[in-house]
């Protein structure tokens, strides 16, 4: 624990992490909104047939809406944004002499299981 008012030192592993999953937040996030707009003005030019050629619009809308369904950018940018706050959160506790750097691992640990998508660390079982 953090005696005085001192705060504890960050290591700088857990820095860029941290760091790392609230950029590819912001990448993830960006990249959604990003090809979904492109696919509705595409979208919209190739119903309205007033832009040619129109088929390259009606193209080009299929191409980004199946972009957005199969990358799945908000489902990532989710999970990026609940790895980086659960790392952000445990940093802060440790920073303040809430928990020791034992602790943070762990949580930095828990973080990056949720940024593959997985809740739970997985345990090894034998049979």
């Amino acid at each position: 624990m953090v005696s005085g008012n001192k705060p504890a030192e960050i290591p700088s592993r857990v820095e860029t992490h941290r760091k790392r999953w609230q950029s590819l937040h912001r990448i993830w996030w960006f990249s959604h909104y990003l090809i979904g707009i492109i696919s509705i003005a595409s979208g919209a030019a190739a119903a309205a047939q007033t832009i040619e050629p129109t088929w390259l619009w009606g193209v080009i809308a299929a191409t980004t809406a199946s972009f957005v369904t199969f990358l799945g950018p908000m489902q990532k940018a989710r999970q990026y944004h609940r790895a980086f706050h659960i790392a952000d959160q445990s940093c802060l506790e440790f920073e303040v002499g809430k928990i020791d750097a034992h602790r943070l691992v762990e949580e930095i640990e828990r973080a990056r299981f949720v940024s593959i998508g997985e809740d739970k660390k997985t345990e090894n079982v034998s049979a």
